[in-house]
């Protein structure tokens, strides 16, 4: 059996956030998909949506923290998208295209 070669830069922190998610279309329209950020860092996240998207899409995320009254939606693109354990939604691997700062990844995690 041949191990993954890990191709991150950082650790990601586990977490659970809801969000809300959408590809980023030329046409505008997508529907906003119910999502859960289950690990996060300042270069991406994963997350588990029972929608899948291709590896390649750019994809619209909601970010919120605990002080803001209205969230921040971040840009990202798909990493990789493998089966989640329930077998029922789709685990999926994200990189911001700006990458978060200090303080703005701190205060997702508080």
């Amino acid at each position: 059996m041949t191990s993954r070669k890990e191709l991150r830069s950082r650790v990601r922190s586990l977490c659970d956030l809801m969000t809300f998610c959408q590809p980023l279309t030329t046409a505008g329209n997508d529907p906003w998909w119910m999502a859960r950020i289950r690990d996060l860092s300042p270069d991406g996240f994963g997350l588990t949506c029972g929608q899948r998207f291709e590896v390649g899409t750019f994809v619209a995320v909601e970010l919120q923290t605990s002080n803001q009254r209205f969230p921040r939606v971040v840009s990202s693109r798909v990493a990789h998208v493998r089966i989640a354990p329930d077998n029922f939604s789709w685990f999926i691997g994200c990189e911001f295209i700006s990458k978060l700062n200090e303080d703005e990844f701190n205060s997702l995690l508080s």
